[in-house]
């Protein structure tokens, strides 16, 4: 029948890839609500495990209602099994108010009270960048290079542990490791194309510092 038909035409036009997004805009709109929906929730009816996951997403857009509450995540319940999402945030808190040495306290209470947290690739990251601004340069390598070293972790922080390598290397005078660490993101992963293209474009720069021409040009034209 015509019905059949269109059913059938409807069927066939969601290609995998299709099927995929869909699928993911799905998700992330039932992410998006249950987060707002969270939001809502008063203050005093918040568990532990409600008051970090909230801080902790607010870090970037309200800084204050981050700040109330993870610090009231930590005096309220001492012995939560949640207390890294606090420490997580106020390390990020204090890294976005530029003060480095308070982010790495909470980022080493993070590391030493919750060493196999899901937010555990997100701090070492955090640690890496925060001792290169400090100038800590072999520290904030070693933080990196942990982070590689994590299964887990694979994909974009990956990526962004390799460039953070890839900066200390140029910092400290090496500009073909610096090369080598931006080449293994164009690498091994194309799908982040802007980071992707960032590679190239910091591969290039280098290439010419050193007068390798030829690389340079190769590296522009990619």
């Amino acid at each position: 029948s015509n019905a059949g038909l269109g059913f059938a035409w409807g069927i066939s036009a969601w290609t995998p890839r299709a099927l995929a997004r869909h699928s993911r805009a799905i998700g992330q709109r039932a992410q998006s609500s249950s987060v707002d929906e969270a939001h809502q929730v008063p203050l005093e009816l918040m568990d532990d495990h409600l008051l970090g996951e909230t801080g902790l997403s607010l870090c970037v857009l309200a800084p204050t209602l981050a700040r109330d509450r993870l610090t009231l995540l930590l005096a309220l319940y001492p012995n939560s099994p949640h207390k890294g999402l606090a420490y997580a945030g106020l390390a990020r808190l204090a890294a976005q108010d530029n003060r480095p040495e308070e982010a790495l306290v909470w980022i080493q209470r993070f590391q030493r009270e919750h060493p196999a947290h899901p937010h555990t690739p997100d701090m070492h990251l955090l640690a890496g960048d925060t001792l290169q601004a400090l100038g800590r340069w072999s520290e904030a390598e070693a933080s990196y290079e942990t982070l590689l070293r994590l299964k887990n972790a694979r994909g974009l922080p990956h990526v962004k542990a390799l460039a953070g390598l890839a900066r200390i290397n140029e910092r400290l005078g090496n500009p073909e490791k610096a090369i080598a660490y931006w080449q293994r993101i164009y690498t091994l992963y194309r799908a982040y194309t802007d980071l992707v293209a960032e590679a190239y474009f910091e591969s290039a720069r280098l290439f010419e510092s050193i007068g390798n021409h030829n690389a340079f040009i190769r590296s522009l034209d990619e």
